[in-house]
């Protein structure tokens, strides 16, 4: 879920104002913050994934 600066580059060749320029991200921070609130769904029986198809499979069982 990690904010991307998507389209930023599309905007720029347009000439258009990109709105999210002053968006900046604490990406660790951001990333813990995202793993706590998995780990408070998980914890209730809801399942939760953060990360993506490939790194799960990547990882030992």
């Amino acid at each position: 879920m990690s904010f991307m600066r998507l389209g930023e580059e599309k905007y720029k060749s347009l000439g258009i104002p990109y709105q999210m320029e002053a968006v900046r991200l604490q990406r660790r921070a951001f990333q813990r913050r995202v793993e706590e609130i998995a780990r408070y769904f998980n914890s209730r029986g809801i399942h939760c994934l953060v990360g993506t198809k490939e790194k799960e499979e990547s990882q030992p069982e």
